[in-house]
């Protein structure tokens, strides 16, 4: 009996591109979050209830910050649908 390690076994999850495709649907997901954060806040900002608190000045100034960041990534992101993909867009 010997203390080799067990050889490393290759997967088809190994490879580069799975990991840049793993890390790519990551982002789009985090993308996605922050999009549905920032239009939660700013709906709730605009509808909140009597018995609500009001958000406050920099609440709503620091979501509004983010809108342009989010479309900045939108638009650089390339569109993912189907519709764009049998298009060829």
């Amino acid at each position: 009996m010997t203390n080799e390690p067990p050889a490393a076994s290759s997967t088809a999850s190994d490879s580069p591109s799975d990991t840049s495709g793993s890390l790519r649907e990551h982002l789009l997901e985090r993308l996605e979050r922050r999009c549905c954060t920032t239009w939660s806040a700013l709906s709730a900002a605009r509808h909140y209830r009597t018995y609500e608190l009001a958000p406050t000045p920099v609440e709503i100034g620091t979501q509004l910050l983010e809108v342009p960041a989010l479309l900045t990534a939108l638009r650089d992101e390339p569109d993912t649908t189907p519709a764009a993909q049998d298009t060829g867009s």
